[in-house]
Parts: C-alpha cells; sequence; structure tokens
C-alpha cells in the first residue's frame, strides 16, 4: 500500500468540505439537504437539512430553527430599508421563489414584496442551499411611486437570536474589522463590528456560535452588531413562565452608506450586496473559515498571493527606519534589484521593488501620475532630484529594468491627493466639478495630515468619464513598464462622502471602489494592489485588492501586531493577505537571531505577505538565511488558526495549521513582556509594548478541541514532534498529553507534529518553516517495496535535509534523480535518520530511500 501526501489535492479537499458540510461522497447533496419553499401555517417556508426560515406574512416578521434540534435561534426578525419596515402595519405581503446556481452552490431563492399604499415596495430575499446551513439574505426596492428616493442604509435583518440560551458560558465575541481598525476577542456585552461579527458561547457539545456578516460589496459598506440581553418573559411569543429573566441576543446585519443610493420614479433597485448567516455551525473556527471561504467565491474572481518579499525604498531610505543608502528612485530600485541578486535571493523566489514617489508639495505627482511629473518632482528630504531618472526616466523604462533583473516592479499612490496645479487645468475632473469645496466634517478613517486645522479640499471624481479615460491612460503607461501593482496610500482621500459625483446614482462605496477597479483592469487581474487602510478597516474593496495594511508607520513586530492579523485568520489569505507594514531584521525585539527569526515566522504565520524595511545589501549572512527559510509564502487560501484565541488570554500564543488530521504544524510565540506599559492609540488600543521580552512557557493541550484551546488530535494516538529553529527533537507524545515549551525572550517556536506511522515517515525538513508543506510535494511509503519515496524543492548548493522516523525500520541506501543523497543516523535512541540531498542547481528532485526490518 502506498500513503502519499498532496497539499493541493488536501487543500481543495477541505475547501469543499468547508463549503459543503452537508455533501456526500462524490459531491452531490444527499436528499435531506436539498433545499425547499412552500407556504404552510400563513407562512413562507424556506428549508434545507440543516436550517428552516418561516416569514409571516401575516406580520412582517421571520424566525429561524436549527433543525439539528429543532429550536428556534432567530426570533421576530424584521427587514427594513430607510424607515420602510417589512414590518409595517397595512402591508401587502406575497412571495415567490426561483432556484439559483452560483458560486455557492444550488439552491433556491423566497423572494418576498412588501408593499405599503404610496411607498417603494420592499424586497426581502432569503436564499438557501443544498448541503450549506449558511442563509444568504439580500434587500432591494421597487420605487413603483412618482418620485425619486435614495437609500443611504439597508437591514436585512433585526432581530433576537438564542432566547434562553445560556449566554454567560464561556461567552466571546471577535469583531470582523478590517485595516487597521483593532481586532480582539472580547467577552462584552455589546459589539458594533465593521463587516462582520462572531459570537460563541458554551462549551462541548452545549458549544453554540453565530456569524453574521457581508457576503458580497458592490454599494455599500457592511456591519453587523450584538449586543446580550435580558428579557422578561410572560411577553408575547415568549412560552416561559411570566416573570422569569432569561438572556437573548440582540442581533443586526445591515449596508449603510453617507451619499446612498439614487433610486429613480418607477425603477427597480436590487444591489448586488448580499449577507451572511450562519447559527447552525458550533465550532467558532469552522463556522467562520466557512464564513471567509463562502465570501472568497462569492466576491473574489482572483486573489494574487504575495508568495514573494517586497523592498519598500521608502523605509530603506529614511534614517530612523531603514538607515540609508538613500535609494527611493529608478536608479536606487534598480541597484537595490541588483544586491538582491547578489546576495543569492533570487534562487528562492522573484522580489519586488517599491518606488514610493511621495512628494508633499502642493504641486506634486498625485492625478498627474505620468512620467512627466515622476521625472520633475522627489521628495527632497530622503533623495536628491526626482523620482525617476536616466537612464530610467521612464515608467517603461524603470519597470522593464527591474523585470530584467529579476525584479517585480511595484509603484505607490496617494490614492485621491490632489495636485493643485492639476485641479486648476481640469476643474471638470475634480468632485462637484470645482477645485474650491470642502469637506464638511471628519468621517470614519480620517487622516490627520490630511485634516489638519482645516477641512480639506475634495480631490477627484473617479466616476467622472474624463477623470476615468486619463486614469485608463496612466495605467496603461504603467502596465508597458510591467508594474505588477501599486501602493494606495491615505485611502481616506478617497472616501467622498459629500458626494460630488458626475454619476448621480454613485453611492461612495461605489466611488471608492472605481478607483481599484479602473486599476485592476488597467493592470490585469494577477495584479497585486494594496491598500493601506488604517483607520476606516473596511472590507468593501474585497475582490479588488490583493492586501490591506494594519498598522501604522512601523518596520518591527509585536504581540498585539500579530494578533491583529491572527484573529484574522479567517480571512487571511483567503480574500485579502493582510499586511503589517514593514520589517525590518535589525530593529527586532530582542535584537538577536530569536528576535528577527520571531519577526520572520509571525510574518509568515499571522500575515499575508512581508514588506521588508532594509536594504538586502545591509542585511547579514543569518538574517538572509532565515528569510529565506521563510520563502515562498504558500498560494493557498489557508492560514493558520490562533486556538488560544478563546481561552481568555489577550494576544494568541498557539497558531494551528493543520495540514490535514495526522500532520500539525504549531507555532508557539512567546508573547510576554517584564512590563504591562504599552503606547497606546487615540482608542486606547495597545501600539508599541515599553518593556522588553522575557522568557515563558507556552503549553497547549494536544487533544483538546481548537474551540477550547488544544489542538484536537487523536486522543487515541501518538504523535512525533520536531522544532525547525531549533533543529530539535522534542520528543514523542500521547495524543491526550499537554504539550509544554520553555521559549526564550522574543521566542516563535515552529513544531512539526507528525502522527506515528506504522512505516518510515518524514517529520521535518530544512529548507522552509513549514517544513514539507510547500518544500516536500510528494512523499509516500511504498509498503511491498519497503521505500519511502519523494518529491524535494531542492535550492542549487544547499543540502536539502529531511528528518526520517524510521519506527522499527533500519535505513539501507538513498539514490536521487540527478543529485547527491545520502542518509546516517541521527538519534538511535529515539530511531531518527537525516536524509541530505544535493544538487547545483534549482530542481525538484525525485528521490527514495530503501528499508530493511
Amino acid at each position: 500500500m502506498i500513503k502519499s501526501v498532496k497539499i493541493p489535492g488536501l487543500f481543495l479537499l477541505l475547501a469543499a468540505a468547508l463549503l459543503h458540510p452537508g455533501a456526500a461522497e462524490g459531491g452531490r447533496p444527499t436528499a435531506p439537504d436539498a433545499v425547499r419553499v412552500f407556504e404552510q401555517g400563513g407562512a413562507a417556508v424556506i428549508e434545507n437539512g440543516a436550517v428552516r426560515l418561516e416569514f409571516d406574512l401575516g406580520r412582517g416578521t421571520y424566525r429561524a430553527i436549527d433543525r439539528r434540534t429543532g429550536t428556534a435561534v432567530l426570533e421576530e426578525a424584521f427587514a427594513s430599508v430607510g424607515v420602510a419596515e417589512s414590518r409595517a402595519a397595512g402591508q401587502r405581503r406575497t412571495w415567490s421563489e426561483r432556484t439559483v446556481e452560483d458560486a455557492l452552490g444550488r439552491g433556491r431563492t423566497l423572494a418576498l414584496s412588501c408593499v405599503s399604499a404610496g411607498y417603494p415596495a420592499l424586497l426581502l430575499e432569503i436564499t438557501l442551499y443544498d448541503g450549506r446551513s449558511a442563509v444568504v439574505l439580500g434587500l432591494g426596492l421597487d420605487n413603483a411611486t412618482g418620485y425619486p428616493v435614495r437609500v443611504r442604509r439597508l437591514q436585512p435583518l433585526d432581530g433576537r437570536a438564542f432566547d434562553g440560551a445560556p449566554l454567560n458560558e464561556n461567552f466571546f465575541f471577535l469583531d470582523g474589522n478590517g485595516g487597521g481598525e483593532p481586532t480582539r476577542v472580547i467577552e462584552d456585552k455589546t459589539l458594533r463590528s465593521r463587516n462582520n461579527l462572531l459570537a460563541t458561547f458554551g462549551a462541548g457539545a452545549g458549544r453554540r456560535s453565530f456569524v453574521l456578516g457581508g457576503l458580497t460589496y458592490a454599494d455599500f459598506e457592511k456591519f453587523a452588531r450584538a449586543e446580550k440581553m435580558a428579557t422578561v418573559s410572560g411577553s408575547p411569543n415568549d412560552p416561559a413562565p411570566a416573570g422569569i429573566i432569561a438572556n437573548s441576543l440582540a442581533v443586526g446585519v445591515w449596508s449603510e452608506d453617507p451619499v446612498g443610493k439614487l433610486v429613480d420614479s418607477g425603477s427597480r433597485y436590487f444591489p448586488p450586496d448580499k449577507y451572511y448567516v450562519d447559527f447552525a455551525t458550533d465550532d467558532p473556527f469552522l463556522a467562520l473559515e466557512r464564513y471567509g471561504l463562502a465570501v472568497r467565491a462569492a466576491q473574489i474572481t482572483k486573489l494574487s498571493p504575495y508568495t514573494f518579499p517586497s523592498v519598500c525604498l521608502w523605509y530603506v531610505s529614511v534614517p530612523e527606519y531603514g538607515g540609508g543608502p538613500a535609494i527611493n528612485d529608478s536608479t536606487g530600485a534598480v541597484w537595490e534589484i541588483e544586491q538582491v541578486a547578489k546576495r543569492g535571493f533570487l534562487k528562492y523566489s522573484a522580489v519586488a521593488i517599491r518606488l514610493v514617489p511621495d512628494n508633499y508639495d502642493p504641486n506634486n505627482e498625485q492625478g498627474w501620475w505620468d512620467d512627466e511629473h515622476f521625472a520633475k518632482l522627489g521628495e527632497t528630504s530622503l533623495i536628491i532630484g526626482p523620482h525617476l531618472k536616466p537612464p530610467y526616466e521612464t515608467i517603461k523604462k524603470w519597470g522593464q529594468a527591474i523585470r530584467s533583473r529579476g525584479g517585480l516592479p511595484l509603484l505607490y499612490m496617494q490614492t485621491n491627493r490632489r495636485s493643485e496645479d492639476y485641479a486648476s487645468r481640469f476643474p471638470g475632473h475634480m468632485l462637484f466639478n470645482r477645485t474650491d469645496v470642502r469637506a464638511t466634517h471628519r468621517e470614519d478613517g480620517k487622516e490627520i495630515w490630511w485634516y489638519g486645522d482645516v477641512f480639506p479640499l475634495w480631490g477627484y471624481d473617479f466616476t467622472d468619464p474624463g477623470f476615468i479615460a486619463h486614469m485608463r491612460d496612466v495605467y496603461a503607461n504603467f502596465k508597458s513598464g510591467g508594474v505588477a501593482g501599486l501602493m494606495y496610500d491615505y485611502p481616506a482621500t478617497g472616501w467622498a462622502f459629500d458626494g460630488g459625483f458626475q454619476d448621480d446614482h454613485a453611492t461612495t462605496a461605489w466611488a471608492y471602489r472605481n478607483i481599484f477597479k479602473l486599476a485592476r483592469e488597467g493592470l490585469g487581474e494577477d495584479c497585486y494592489l494594496h491598500e493601506r487602510n488604517l483607520g476606516r478597516g473596511s472590507d468593501v474593496t474585497l475582490g479588488l485588492v490583493a492586501s490591506q495594511r494594519v498598522w501604522g508607520d512601523t518596520d518591527r513586530i509585536n504581540p498585539a501586531m500579530a494578533s491583529r492579523c491572527g484573529l484574522r485568520w479567517y480571512k487571511n489569505r483567503v480574500v485579502t493577505a493582510y499586511d503589517m507594514d514593514a520589517k525590518n531584521p535589525m530593529r527586532c525585539r530582542p535584537d538577536n537571531r530569536d528576535g528577527w527569526r520571531a519577526m520572520y515566522t509571525m510574518a509568515y504565520v499571522a500575515g499575508g505577505r512581508l514588506l521588508l524595511g532594509a536594504s538586502f545589501s545591509k542585511m547579514t549572512d543569518d538574517q538572509l538565511v532565515d528569510l529565506s527559510r521563510t520563502i515562498p509564502y504558500p498560494e493557498a487560501p489557508k492560514s493558520a488558526r490562533p486556538v488560544d484565541a478563546f481561552s481568555g488570554v489577550e494576544f494568541p500564543r498557539v497558531y494551528d495549521y493543520a495540514v490535514d488530521a495526522r500532520w500539525h504544524q504549531v507555532t508557539l510565540y512567546n508573547t510576554a513582556y517584564d512590563s504591562a506599559e504599552w503606547r497606546k492609540g487615540s482608542a486606547g488600543e495597545k501600539l508599541e509594548p515599553q518593556g522588553k521580552p522575557v522568557a515563558s512557557s507556552v503549553a497547549v493541550d494536544l487533544g483538546r478541541p481548537n474551540a477550547e484551546g488544544g489542538l484536537g488530535l487523536d486522543p487515541a494516538g501518538r504523535y512525533y514532534v520536531f522544532d525547525f529553529w531549533n533543529e530539535s527533537f522534542v520528543g514523542v507524545f500521547p495524543g491526550n498529553a499537554r504539550l509544554e515549551q520553555n521559549l526564550r525572550p522574543g521566542e516563535a517556536r515552529m513544531l512539526s507534529v507528525h502522527e506515528v506511522e506504522p512505516n518510515p515517515q518524514f517529520i521535518s525538513t530544512s529548507r522552509h518553516v513549514m517544513q514539507g508543506l510547500l518544500d516536500l510535494p510528494r512523499c509516500a511509503w511504498d509498503g511491498p517495496g519497503r521505500e519511502l519515496r519523494g518529491t524535494s524543492k531542492v535550492i542549487g548548493g544547499e543540502p536539502f535535509k529531511i528528518v526520517i522516523a524510521l519506527n522499527g525500520f533500519q535505513p539501507r541506501d538513498a539514490r536521487a534523480a540527478g543529485a547527491g543523497a545520502s542518509i546516517r543516523m541521527i538519534d538511535q535512541r529515539a530511531g531518527l535518520a537525516e536524509l541530505t540531498l544535493t544538487r547545483s542547481v534549482n530542481s525538484e528532485t525525485e528521490w527514495r530511500v530503501r528499508f530493511s526490518k
């Protein structure tokens, strides 16, 4: 019998299971999971094997039932558009149904119309899919009146959940904020969040979880809220004895926009913005992962993975960060990629070089974004002369020079910051078609520099046909140079909350998305668009951007930063890549190898891309060697679970990436400091620890489920544990054991955990921190031939080592196609051997080791 590991196939099976948990073998839903729609007892009903929703046609409210238990989870829910509600008196309510088949699968939609005389009809759609527990909601209106209306808020769900449930038992909220807004697990009574949220409570078989949030984004941002409430029984529809106080969760999900959508008289508006609700997936990790994959399926046409590192020339050039050299121009960019090649790093991956044209004079590059202005303007405090210099004085010459040397050229734009000379020359391209209109107030996501003491002047109109034509020319020029991606700085400048659009039907969110949509169309869907979304943690650009920044200017890492990304594991690399901004191994804490290894490791484990803030010419050989062992980043849309997130810790310390049921990559992160003092932001969020890292122990129960802080391993199994960075065998542990490690100050320890097999098996590799996930695409035991066979991605000139647990066998010889191969015992007592492969050039190398019993 041959047992093999094929990572891409494993992921596809996992994704299928997450998206279609009720599917039978072969991917077809079993009959009870098929969706039915019918009318019963005055209610329009839609149900599948997991959930049932009943819309009361007389009252305009709906309830939802978990069919596993037969209990109602949602009660008294209703929908609203502006001030119009589905439960308004005197309405005529009708229903229809249709079959749907889309990225989420096959199902049916219950379409409801609520009509009040003289008002637009409220249209609510409830969709269920075969074999899926999630409910998808949509909301719009039919304006059959004689007047136009402007819609600023649509709320498909406002109701109560979990009446009488033990909400005070292990209750936690997790917000769904993006960007630079904090993401936290809290035990508070109330949570209002951007995008989505999770509520979870109970333990063991009694655990329940509730996820609600945005599914698709087009015209609006999404918001979700939940609040624990005590209700007194005896009220209508309450079966409990009068006077008994019970818990319930007030819940809501909605869209909102400061300008809103203009709906003309006699027109029907049903936006593509959809909403997601799941109350029938109890495991909070699984519930959120199903949500993330659903958003990916419904919203993301293609997400470009950052498998490579990038270098930011601004950070390199700033004295207090990278410390020079001052190379933030086209000639400096070419010099930097040459340093990358000189240090031999291109054998691991390509490296992106970000040029940052960020002149802050009133007349600047912004708006123009052309060769002429890039070639005459520069940031005078950091470089001498303009950002484009001969012989690379055009975007085309610069970009092609980077590409020809093995790099990827990235550029920088300031979203919608204006240049006064452009505004004066093209006033019709400006919001309101004027150059003198100022913002009326401070909006969420404000940029302090942009506002200052006086409200700023509005910038460009990304709905104006003339300006759109100009932007298409801008991106065509960028594409001619092979520009791989763009960073959009100061995104608040593009959030036009006062309107002033040429297109009167555009919402603020639609116009903001169009900034990135034009770039994606111009550069191609493989491009890397980066949104420095700080104050406004919105997911509104999902489907357009490849990454989103989560922190202010920094080239360090700390537990709060890792936690902000780690708690978004279900969206990281799934719907976007979270960027912790620059990382500089010469500015880590502690200032030693543990420090930069933790920096690299946690950027990989919790983040989605790596931006470097130091020149390759200045990094030490050890720093580059360790960096190379975290490259490439994965392409698979999956990140490690912060398994102790719901155990009361402030910052997660245990991250679990389950490759499959028998193989886990576990990261233990020492978050301990000798002081509780932190530098805090304006909202009180922790930004920078003021103490020093100290040694600490981190432990995890192998057999406890993830939802209770464990790894969820088979308690009856036995597991090998191997420490990557320390190159040491930790031991063999029973599946019900508690694994505790004493970590050095600031250390992040990567452990590979493999269930013991009855035959020789690999348990670690030396090439990559994930110990076989990316560098060992195939490994199989051939029982009849008594051979362990595999394929390794060997780097030319470097030994590729594989640690093999012998499990009672003895190695006889090793062979490899076109490469040197040798095997030796490294731990006789533990029964471990090490296979070493060598070759002169990079290559996928097939190998085999022969054994005897």
